[in-house]
């Protein structure tokens, strides 16, 4: 501590402030949800916060959360009993809730430990709307920091790994970050204030726990500043990640289709991977392996145009195109059957169709006609021109409606008879998207036009002097 403080306390609430100024963590007049488990290092995050709210030069308002994992039985009912005493005696608003991590561990066949992490952080969101969209506030120190990156280089990490954990993401803020587990309990003894211990903390069959009892003491025997130097390599690791962010956003704005993806450097290509799929989930976390099979996926989707899935942790997965890579929700064969179900009646304009198509019509011979562009925008989701065609007037007059193959679908094109099943085979669509794809049939049910044709059956196909409509495909 330095020499001008007068006590500890004064250090540590200063450090808190110094972190929240460093690194923008509060807006002045808002509010902080503090994570409260019960545990040292959350108590002595609200008594700092609480200490320094009425800065002049800060200036926050601070509530609570608490969620019981339903996990220790009598000691869960303790802590809960604990923080809301605890709130209560400081005044403090505090929202709570009871979860059953061990029966969700049952139905989503997760490790309690990856269970818990993504249930608490989506009650954390669920508090932070209670409060009015506040910041929630975690208490992660120094120590965790160490401990998560040599839990990342030990489980297989990318160099994003090494980044360890930011002092801001999203929402969530960590105001202890610079200071350190035993800095915490010092502050606290100092205090004089109780807190409650998590008797989990000292199995050694959960990783963190082995490494914090185990692999950081021999690496604090090397070196007794180890966590602060670990702290400094993160700190550097970000500052590259926040530069090579910026270049992927870039990318990715500018529609980097499957070309452009396969002549990418390895490193960039790695990083765009992992961009646009933290962009899609910022609570996902990708393995080097999955990366490396999501790369090897583009170079070879690049060469022979077949589309790939690549399955995703929080049930996400990768589709590979010769558009690129798009991030989508993986869903079970029987939500797949129902998100299958459509048959909608086209009109002039546009017709959002499902989540990876929407269909144009326009023509220079009705009235009023939407006229048709290149790009739809639909909420969350741009739509870019895919392939057009041209069929007869009176045959969208008579009704056209949009929906999935079904068996024994064929188009007739040039003469020739061609079934939409090989023809699907035949352009390597992907099992999985076959049923996306809008199937333009007319009011009795023949097949007009696909997305895989810039023509029209036929029967549908205009001459010079019929009057034609345009029928355009976009794809998301």
């Amino acid at each position: 501590m330095p020499n001008n403080y007068n006590d500890f306390s004064d250090f540590f609430c200063e450090k808190v402030k110094e972190t929240i100024k460093k690194y923008s963590l509060a807006e002045k007049n808002g509010q902080i949800t503090v994570a409260l488990s019960g545990g040292a290092d959350s108590v002595a995050l609200l008594l700092s916060l609480l200490k320094i709210k009425d800065k002049k030069d800060l200036s926050f308002s601070v509530s609570a959360c608490h969620l019981n994992h339903g996990i220790r039985d009598l000691g869960a009912i303790r802590d809960e009993n604990f923080t809301k005493t605890l709130c209560e005696k400081f005044s403090v608003p505090v929202y709570t809730e009871k979860i059953d991590i061990p029966k969700l561990c049952e139905t989503q066949k997760g490790s309690v430990e990856t269970v818990a992490r993504n249930e608490r952080y989506e009650f954390f969101r669920r508090a932070s709307v209670h409060f009015g969209n506040s910041l929630i506030a975690t208490a992660h120190t120094m120590s965790d920091n160490a401990e998560t990156l040599l839990f990342n280089i030990a489980r297989g990490t990318g160099p994003d790994g090494i980044c360890g954990i930011p002092p801001k993401r999203d929402i969530f803020i960590r105001p202890l970050i610079q200071l350190k587990r035993a800095d915490v309990e010092k502050f606290l003894s100092e205090q004089s204030q109780d807190y409650m211990t998590d008797e989990t903390n000292c199995d050694e069959e959960y990783s963190r726990n082995f490494i914090r009892h185990n692999i950081v003491p021999k690496l604090k025997e090397l070196n007794p500043a180890f966590e602060e130097a670990v702290f400094r390599l993160s700190e550097s690791a970000r500052k590259d990640k926040e530069y090579f962010d910026i270049k992927m956003k870039d990318m990715s704005e500018n529609f980097c289709d499957i070309t452009n993806l396969s002549q990418l450097h390895p490193s960039s290509l790695s990083r765009y991977i992992r961009f646009i799929c933290e962009e899609s989930d910022p609570l996902m976390r990708l393995s080097s392996e999955r990366v490396d099979a999501i790369s090897q996926a583009v170079a070879s989707t690049s060469r022979d145009g077949i589309i790939r899935d690549i399955s995703l942790p929080r049930k996400k997965k990768a589709v590979i195109s010769k558009n690129g890579i798009r991030i989508m929700e993986n869903c079970d064969d029987t939500a797949k059957k129902n998100s299958f179900k459509f048959n909608i009646p086209l009109s002039f304009g546009e017709n959002i169709i499902n989540d990876t198509y929407a269909v144009f019509l326009s023509s220079e011979y009705e009235e009023n006609a939407p006229v048709l562009c290149n790009v739809i925008e639909n909420e969350d989701i741009v739509y870019k021109l895919y392939i057009t065609c041209e069929v007869q007037s009176d045959i969208i007059n008579n009704s056209l409606f949009a929906r999935p193959r079904i068996e024994g679908d064929f188009i007739r094109l040039g003469g020739i008879t061609r079934k939409l099943k090989k023809v699907y085979s035949e352009k390597h669509i992907a099992v999985s998207e076959r049923n996306l794809l809008p199937v333009i049939c007319d009011k009795n049910g023949s097949v007009i036009s696909t997305p895989l044709f810039s023509s029209a059956c036929d029967t549908a196909k205009p001459q010079k002097s019929d009057k034609k409509v345009t029928l355009a495909f976009y794809k998301a």
